[in-house]
């Protein structure tokens, strides 16, 4: 992984430019406030669609999660 160094990576972004290659985790910590990029994954062939919602992205919805008295 480009970003932790500790884990294979197996995952790009087809619209983050230089990205490298991430991990799984990396690859939706990255992503978390642009959940809409297309990200492909690595089968041992060939790079194939992937999505962030498949890899636990969870989009929240507040403007300031951190002090959202609902949560």
């Amino acid at each position: 992984c480009s970003k932790c160094q500790q884990s294979t990576g197996m995952y790009w972004c087809l619209d983050c430019f230089g990205s490298g290659l991430w991990c799984s985790d990396c690859c939706v910590s990255t992503h978390a406030h642009v959940p809409f990029h297309r990200i492909q994954m690595w089968n041992g062939t060939f790079f194939e669609r992937s999505d962030l919602l498949t890899h636990q992205l969870t989009i929240d919805l507040c403007h300031f999660p951190d002090n959202c008295p609902s949560i």
